[in-house]
């Protein structure tokens, strides 16, 4: 298949393509797992057991490491950007409006973030560093500290 997206989980090489997510040994470099999706994998994200995925709609699919679908979150208010995840297991979302909405560790609730310059086309979170950055259609990165 061809590779979309890609991330790591436990030791664990996550690769999302055409209708499919490929979960791959990091040690042996062997598929382990393959889960089945009905549309593409734009963007991945994962939150301890659980991988999210964008399809390019205004809400995200979220499987475990299983491959069990364990839900689909609440429709956000454009089709989504990009995602990635949040040391409490919720998740930062870019969407078409190009604004960031926090969505809760269920998926079912999310809120507008309204911090001054906080809007962008890509997010990222980076857990060790607690830093939030964001890139904007113009190439222009912004870096937030999260507490």
């Amino acid at each position: 298949g061809v590779c979309v997206s890609i991330t790591t989980s436990n030791n664990r090489l996550v690769v999302g393509g055409e209708e499919k997510i490929w979960m791959v040994d990091l040690q042996t470099w062997k598929i382990i797992n393959t889960i089945q999706t009905d549309k593409v994998n734009w963007w991945l994200t994962t939150s301890g057991d659980r991988i999210f995925s964008d399809h390019g709609l205004p809400y995200l699919t979220c499987h475990n490491l299983s491959g069990e679908k364990l839900y689909t979150t609440t429709p956000l208010p454009t089709n989504i950007l990009s995602i990635t995840s949040l040391l409490d297991g919720s998740l930062y979302v870019t969407c078409g409006n190009l604004h960031v909405y926090h969505v809760s560790p269920d998926g079912q609730s999310y809120e507008l973030v309204q911090t001054e310059g906080l809007k962008g086309f890509k997010v990222n979170f980076n857990k060790t560093l607690h830093k939030l950055s964001l890139c904007d259609k113009r190439g222009v990165v912004r870096i937030f500290h999260l507490f």
